[in-house]
């Protein structure tokens, strides 16, 4: 059977996920980022998000709460639908792999390039 772990986001919830780097068995993150004013994220915080499918940062107001001020040095390989509106870097980590990723959505980003290598699978890419 399959479950997917899902969080009320408080304040309490966002400093375990964000500040001591997250756990493996987050499976889903959806963080509409307009009802908070600052987030920054550590270059590691999702590094021990082993299970991470599905990863949404959704800014339909483009107030880009959501930071990396120091970059991200991972993705997780499990990763099959990321949404970051507002992502602000010019590329994915260097690490990152597409082989299970499903839809990609990036409105408002500073993307300039996703990933080296070949990309197997067939993706849906918004931006």
């Amino acid at each position: 059977m399959f479950f997917i772990h899902k969080l009320q986001f408080t304040t309490k919830v966002l400093m375990l996920i964000f500040f001591l780097q997250g756990s493996e068995i987050i499976e889903a993150i959806f963080l509409d980022a307009t009802e908070y004013t600052h987030i920054n994220l550590s270059p590691k915080t999702f590094e021990k998000m082993v299970n991470l499918r599905l990863l949404a940062f959704r800014d339909h107001k483009g107030i880009k709460s959501v930071s990396l001020p120091h970059g991200l040095d991972s993705l997780p390989e499990t990763l099959r639908y990321f949404l970051w509106d507002g992502y602000p870097w010019k590329s994915l980590p260097p690490t990152f792999c597409a082989e299970m990723l499903v839809e990609l959505s990036m409105q408002e980003s500073h993307v300039e390039r996703l990933w080296d290598g070949v990309l197997v699978s067939t993706v849906h890419i918004s931006m």
